[in-house]
C-alpha cells in the first residue's frame, strides 16, 4: 500500500456570525496595524483582544461569537489565537 487515503476537507461558506466576527476582526486589526506603524512600531505584535472583539459585537450573546471563533480558527483557519484570549488574521502580513 502506497499511502493512505485521506478524504478532503470540504470548504464550506462562512455562516452569518462567522463573518462579521472575521470582518470585525480584521477592521479592528487593521486600525491597530495603522496605529503601530503611524508610532513605529512592532506590527507583528498587534492582535485584537477577546474584550475588544465583544465591545465592537456587543448585539452579538457570548455563545454566538464563541462558537464563531472556534469554527474560523478550527474549521475555516481564517483567524489564529496569538495567546490567551489574543486574535489575529491569518493572512495577517496584507495589512
Amino acid at each position: 500500500m502506497l499511502g493512505k487515503w485521506r478524504k478532503t476537507k470540504k470548504k464550506r461558506e462562512l455562516g452569518k456570525n462567522q463573518q462579521l466576527v472575521l470582518d470585525t476582526l480584521k477592521n479592528i486589526y487593521g486600525s491597530k496595524v495603522r496605529e503601530a506603524k503611524r508610532n513605529e512600531e512592532d506590527v507583528y505584535e498587534v492582535f485584537v483582544t477577546q474584550k475588544e472583539l465583544k465591545e465592537a459585537l456587543n448585539d452579538m450573546s457570548s455563545g454566538g461569537l464563541s462558537n464563531a471563533k472556534k469554527a474560523l480558527i478550527e474549521d475555516h483557519e481564517l483567524i489564529e489565537e496569538v495567546g490567551r484570549e489574543q486574535y489575529v488574521p491569518e493572512n495577517r502580513e496584507y495589512f
